[in-house]
């Protein structure tokens, strides 16, 4: 086949100008209708039952698939699958779960977490306001610093943030005397 002009179908026309036929339903009036909807009496055991046809055959195709009929039991299978997805469709909404949630206090929340590790201690025991930072803590984070130089405002609030401030020894930082 040429990749001209002249292919079978003209570029942008469907081949299948009519589309997928239709499914045929089952006319009501049909005979598969008629037998379905008839009613059948069923002899289990000692016991007699009147049932539909349809559901006659349902209890046959069942009692064949505990039988081993395989095909019995992918016939079964597939109504059950076919039965879950209808009452998946159908069934009602789960109720809504009202879930409360709390924000923490995250600055208490740090300030406990500060206590626990020992970085502050305070004097009363539940007193988080008075929590004062642990010398050795604030040395640590000094340390870090390491060239940037401290002011003495910076240095004054510092000593008052540490419980034992005279302890620190700041002259170490380099700390700017002008400001």
């Amino acid at each position: 086949m040429s990749r001209g002009g002249d292919t079978r179908f003209a570029k942008g026309q469907s081949g299948n100008p009519n589309g997928r036929p239709k499914k045929r339903q089952i006319d009501e009036d049909s005979a598969f209708a008629i037998i379905i909807d008839q009613v059948v009496t069923v002899r289990d055991g000692n016991t007699t039952r009147t049932l539909s046809a349809e559901e006659a055959l349902q209890l046959r195709t069942y009692q064949d698939a505990l039988k081993g009929s395989r095909i019995a039991q992918r016939t079964i299978m597939r109504m059950i699958a076919k039965r879950e997805a209808w009452r998946a469709r159908h069934a009602p909404l789960p109720r809504a779960i009202q879930v409360k949630y709390e924000q923490p206090d995250r600055r208490r929340s740090a300030d406990q977490t500060m206590l626990v590790l020992g970085i502050s201690a305070c004097e009363g025991p539940d007193d988080l306001e008075t929590a004062m930072l642990e010398p050795w803590a604030v040395e640590a984070a000094l340390q870090r610093l390491r060239s940037r130089k401290l002011t003495r405002l910076e240095v004054a609030n510092i000593r008052i943030s540490t419980r034992d401030g005279t302890s620190l020894r700041l002259d170490r930082y380099r700390y700017d005397t002008k400001s």
